[in-house]
C-alpha cells in the first residue's frame, strides 16, 4: 500500500502518493526483454571496460537509471535508449535484436 508523502512545507502533494508515479520509475513485474535488454548493455559496457558511472556521464544520464536499466527494472524510454547506444558505439538494432515479444495484457 502506498504512504502518504509530506512536503517540506507540511502540505500532501497528491503526486507523490500516486501509483502512477511509481508505475512510471519502476516496471511492477521485471520485463524478461528489459532484462536481455540490461544484460546486453552491461555486456557491452564491460567489453568497453566503462563503469555505471562512465557511462552515465558519457550519456547524460543518472548512474543510478543506468544501474536500473542493466538489471532490467527501468522501462527506458527509446530516447534514453539512443543515448546509450551511442556512448556504446553501437547502433539501437544491435542492442534490441530478436528481444521475446511480450504478451498484450
Amino acid at each position: 500500500m502506498y504512504h502518504f508523502r509530506w512536503r517540506q512545507n507540511g502540505q500532501h502533494s497528491p503526486w507523490t502518493n500516486s501509483r502512477h508515479i511509481w508505475h512510471s520509475f519502476f516496471v511492477p513485474h521485471k520485463s524478461p526483454s528489459l532484462k536481455i535488454l540490461g544484460e546486453r548493455i552491461r555486456e557491452i559496457r564491460k567489453g568497453k571496460k566503462l563503469t555505471q558511472e562512465a557511462l552515465a556521464y558519457e550519456s547524460n544520464i543518472d548512474r543510478s537509471y543506468i544501474g536500473g536499466v542493466e538489471r532490467g527494472e527501468r522501462n527506458l524510454s527509446f530516447d534514453k535508449l539512443c543515448q546509450i547506444a551511442s556512448t556504446l558505439g553501437c547502433d539501437v538494432a544491435m542492442l534490441t535484436k530478436n528481444l521475446p515479444k511480450e504478451p498484450r495484457q
